[in-house]
């Protein structure tokens, strides 16, 4: 499915590098030869740019086939619903993102229902600083706190 694709890459690869070695070999051969004139300096100048971009595009078609390689040899997950039939194919990139994307939810849920937890208490404090007044209320505050760090 990918082996064309890696191919390309491949060849694309090779002649990149060969360019880039051409481009090396004609750098040093120019500096043997040089006779410090301003077209010298100037042809250096573009030399030295267009191996930079050679470089550069180098890399991308690195990286571009790493992850071509990677995806030719993933397997597929075949994930199914309750019934049992399938549903459809993912690979493990996309099942990752899944997890990630439920990992997520989970958090978003738990902060909410912390959230709420935080709002009830706040709530259930006020009321019973109302029913008990404010004095009891800080009275019963000082009591349990002083119970929990086992002062009498």
């Amino acid at each position: 499915m990918y082996a064309d694709e890696i191919n390309e890459l491949e060849k694309a690869i090779l002649t990149v590098s060969d360019n880039i070695a051409e481009i090396d070999l004609q750098l040093e051969v120019n500096e043997i030869h040089a006779d410090g004139d301003d077209d010298y300096f100037n042809w250096i100048k573009k030399a030295k740019t267009a191996k930079f971009y050679k470089v550069k595009r180098l890399h991308k078609l690195t990286l571009d086939l790493k992850i071509l390689n990677r995806a030719a040899h993933s397997k597929p997950v075949k994930k199914t619903n309750t019934l049992g039939s399938i549903l459809h194919e993912k690979t493990v990139l996309e099942k990752a993102k899944i997890k990630l994307a439920t990992e997520k939810e989970k958090t978003d849920r738990h902060l909410i229902s912390e959230n709420i937890n935080l709002l009830m208490f706040k709530e259930f404090k006020f009321r019973v600083k109302q029913l008990i007044g404010e004095d009891e209320y800080l009275k019963l505050i000082h009591e349990c706190r002083d119970k929990i760090e086992g002062v009498e």
